[in-house]
């Protein structure tokens, strides 16, 4: 189930909304899930910045930000499902400090296509004007063979002892809202469902359950970032893994589930994209020329004096592993390897790379 990039975003599946008016900042992301029997049913995870609302003192004496939030789904001009609530955000005394707030949301949905129309407001704020986003959304679950549900990225997890909302097979999941791994986050965390292999396969088969990083521009696996699990069939198989990402470069990937019979034949996959930062890992240029640029914006740059005059622009900003690096690299001469060079200084200052780029220039 491919998810879209709304509204100012940087990455993949992920949507950062920002009111200038109003300074809220939070990040929104969603995932598909199946309840066998009963059908598919859609979670949000929404992490609002404790910071970008305003705070105000509660009969306890601490402070305290709050947003409401109305969530709609429509279908052909009807209403299908739809929720309005206050998410209030941690007590604090300390105001400059303000904590985040993440809130999740589950919605039953019918396979189909919608639009997911999202309101968020201030609730200190009631003069405001509110956010209002529409984000299309497509709940595709088949009955009749395997299916994977969406990837659920994790910021923690652990055994439940009770029953909540982030509650699944067991566990605790907090969901991590973002599709971004900046290079203080060293493990890639995650959770998923496999639904159908019980009736497709048959009754005590063996499965294995791969799950592994790849380039999102090239799909080539690394197997470097690659593990699996072996199971049996049953009515939901669960997926509940981590991927040490401390070395990972820079760069664009996907994670990975894959279900395969015994004989190794693929029966169904699933993908997350995201973005990893991680600027301690040197340059090198096996790495620079596997990135694809071809509708990136650096490919309008098609004069090798005019790019290499905005690579050495970028030496004031630059580290003390890429000076050199591009130093080499101007030596070369060679627009694509430039074109990459470009593209991936950028990536790593600011996932928008095109804006990082232009505004610096």
């Amino acid at each position: 189930m491919k998810k879209c990039l709304i509204i100012l975003c940087l990455c993949f599946n992920m949507v950062f909304v920002k009111q200038q008016q109003a300074a809220i900042t939070a990040y929104l992301n969603y995932a598909v899930f199946e309840t066998p029997g009963q059908g598919p049913y859609l979670e949000t995870y929404i992490s609002v910045i404790g910071s970008s609302v305003k705070p105000v003192k509660n009969q306890h004496s601490n402070y305290q930000g709050a947003v409401e939030i109305a969530i709609r789904f429509i279908q052909n001009n009807e209403i299908k499902s739809a929720r309005k609530y206050v998410l209030n955000g941690p007590e604090t005394t300390d105001t400059l400090n303000l904590p985040n707030f993440i809130d999740q949301q589950r919605f039953v949905l019918p396979n189909g296509e919608y639009t997911m129309e999202i309101t968020i407001v201030d609730k200190n704020k009631p003069d405001q004007q509110p956010f209002l986003t529409n984000i299309p959304v497509k709940v595709n679950m088949p009955v009749d063979k395997i299916a994977i549900s969406d990837i659920q990225l994790l910021e923690s997890y652990g055994k439940s002892t009770a029953s909540s909302v982030i509650t699944k097979s067991g566990y605790d999941l907090v969901p991590y809202v973002s599709s971004l791994f900046p290079e203080n986050i060293s493990k890639l965390k995650f959770y998923a469902e496999i639904y159908h292999t019980l009736g497709t396969v048959g009754e005590a088969e063996k499965i294995v359950i791969n799950y592994f990083l790849e380039s999102s521009e090239k799909q080539l696996k690394n197997v470097s970032y690659a593990s699996f699990l072996k199971a049996v069939t049953s009515e939901v198989n669960v997926v509940l893994g981590e991927l040490n990402i401390q070395n990972l470069p820079t760069g664009n990937y996907n994670l990975v589930i894959e279900v395969r019979d015994k004989e190794n034949k693929l029966l169904a996959d699933q993908r997350s994209s995201f973005q990893r930062i991680n600027k301690e890992i040197p340059l090198n240029k096996e790495r620079m020329q596997a990135i694809d640029v071809s509708n990136s914006f650096v490919s309008a740059y098609k004069n090798i004096d005019t790019l290499s005059e905005y690579i050495r622009s970028l030496r004031p900003i630059s580290g003390s592993t890429e000076i050199p690096f591009a130093e080499n690299l101007l030596k070369e001469s060679k627009l694509e390897l430039q074109q990459q060079y470009l593209y991936n200084f950028s990536t790593t200052r600011n996932a928008d790379a095109a804006t990082a780029w232009l505004a610096y220039h």
